[in-house]
């Protein structure tokens, strides 16, 4: 989330899988920190992503087990929450699938926990529908997913041509 650039220690880390590891644990850290800051914080005149001085101060927190998601798709980036009893399997970069409007995505994981409470809170944003997280992604989802971008690539010369056609 961060991006701690840490390509520095490669020559000290045995393998890709440790120098994940150690940008995941670096990236919590940085996190809990701001996290404390935000929360140690004692208001002067708002929180100034707000046009109203008290609007923070008063919005309540959405409680729901919300994650901040990333996709190619048409959801793009956004907030999703995690279906009941999913919660404790998902992660930071973790692929998932999501639906929305009738239709399902692949989407990363970009953000959670009290980082995306407090993202939401300053853009005012409580108790709004969204879309679900309803599992991980698998790897028959994956080769799915592969097969449509590659159907995708096919598909534009083709949609060019009868564009032109018409």
């Amino acid at each position: 989330m961060y991006h701690i650039d840490l390509t520095n220690l490669k020559n000290f880390l045995a393998d890709e899988e440790s120098q994940k590891r150690l940008e995941l644990k670096c990236d919590n850290t940085y996190q809990e920190i701001i996290i404390g800051n935000l929360n140690n914080q004692k208001p002067i005149s708002g929180c100034m992503s707000c046009s109203s001085i008290e609007a923070c101060g008063s919005m309540p927190v959405d409680e729901r087990e919300i994650v901040e998601v990333s996709c190619d798709g048409l959801l793009g980036t956004d907030y999703c929450e995690i279906s009941p009893g999913l919660d404790d399997n998902i992660e930071r970069d973790d692929l998932v699938i999501v639906t929305v409007d009738g239709f399902q995505e692949i989407a990363q994981i970009v953000s959670k926990g009290e980082l995306v409470k407090i993202k939401r809170k300053g853009q005012q944003l409580f108790g709004e529908e969204l879309p679900k997280i309803i599992r991980k992604a698998n790897q028959d989802d994956l080769i799915k997913y592969e097969k449509n971008i590659s159907e995708e690539v096919k598909a534009v010369p083709i949609f060019k041509e009868k564009v032109d056609k018409y």
